[in-house]
């Protein structure tokens, strides 16, 4: 049998659920806080400058570059207004914002396609990747929220 701490560091690399998705399964699990924190959050810090790294020399197919262009479009626009105004402080918001389409891979190739310095938004994506985590963290030791809460 595989270790669970091993689908919980694979969940946190995947870029559908990130550090979030990660958190969630630790829950789940009953991990002490700390460790929950831990297994989701350094696999994805550590993949960050990874990520910046494969967005510049990445051989990617035309047409899936194409199709990242186009779902992030509105994202991008929306974080270089918010660059502009606010600075590298405005990726790491985008980043930290526990939400869908939000997450390291997203602001790492935004940065790669705003032409940002890789040395400056590194810090700032793993600033946010971290903050996401402290985010939904806080908000399970807040308000109790767990896969086994029920909403109605």
């Amino acid at each position: 049998m595989v270790n669970p701490y091993l689908y919980q560091v694979i969940l946190s690399l995947s870029p559908v659920s990130e550090n979030r998705g990660a958190l969630l399964l630790g829950f789940l699990l009953k991990e002490p806080s700390l460790l929950n924190f831990l297994l989701s959050t350094i696999p994805i810090v550590l993949l960050a400058p990874i990520l910046l790294l494969f967005w510049e020399k990445s051989s990617i197919a035309p047409w899936i570059r194409r199709i990242l262009e186009i779902r992030t479009k509105t994202k991008r626009e929306k974080v270089r207004r918010a660059i502009e105004k606010y600075g590298y402080l405005a990726l790491l918001v985008f980043v930290a914002i526990p939400s869908p389409g939000t997450g390291v891979y997203t602001g790492s190739f935004i940065a790669k396609a705003l032409g940002l310095e890789d040395k400056k938004a590194l810090p700032y994506l793993i600033l946010g990747a971290v903050f996401s985590s402290l985010i939904v963290l806080a908000l399970r030791l807040l308000f109790g929220i767990t896969l086994e809460t029920k909403l109605l």
